[in-house]
């Protein structure tokens, strides 16, 4: 497991990369979807952002109370955290996820990540100072700690570097 200021680094680092990519861009290229049930590069940064802040609520939950202390996580999760990265793969989410909406501008997509680095480093701040001990339920790896839904969250946001890379690559195709 990583420690909160090694998992923050690279939660910065990540964020700061998704603000540059939003930048390399206009509004239409976001919003272009490589086929009429993908999503478009700025649906991929919502969906994201979206699971992010859920996942830190999740972590403040865990945080909060010293419940499922004796519950586990999935071996998935643990193969997973031990490479500190999800697999090279593509994931079907569950059906009744919504489709992410599509941004509406440039920067409400810059700010929008930029609210969630402060959102990060006030939970980054939080589990620094606390002793967390409890654990709450994610819907398809079992009962993580504080500090797993936060490197859980970075890795997610990683995670979507490749797909990001795959829907440029598939429009790229799809424009000769």
């Amino acid at each position: 497991m990583k420690s909160v200021e090694e998992i923050k680094k690279d939660f910065l680092n990540d964020l700061n990369k998704w603000q540059n990519i939003v930048r390399g861009y206009e509004l239409y290229e976001l919003q272009k979807q490589p086929g009429p049930t993908q999503w478009s590069i700025g649906q991929v940064i919502g969906h994201f952002i979206l699971e992010t802040n859920w996942y830190f609520s999740q972590a403040g939950k865990a945080l909060l109370d010293v419940q499922n202390l004796q519950r586990s996580k999935s071996n998935t999760i643990i193969e997973w955290f031990a490479a500190n990265s999800f697999p090279n793969e593509h994931f079907k989410g569950p059906e009744d996820i919504d489709e992410p909406s599509q941004p509406i501008s440039v920067n409400q997509l810059i700010d929008t990540i930029e609210g969630l680095k402060n959102n990060m480093l006030n939970l980054a701040d939080l589990l620094s100072k606390k002793t967390a001990k409890g654990k709450s339920e994610h819907p398809g790896h079992g009962f993580l700690t504080a500090l797993e839904w936060f490197q859980y969250a970075e890795m997610h946001c990683r995670h979507h570097f490749r797909q990001k890379q795959r829907i440029t690559e598939a429009i790229k195709k799809t424009d000769k």
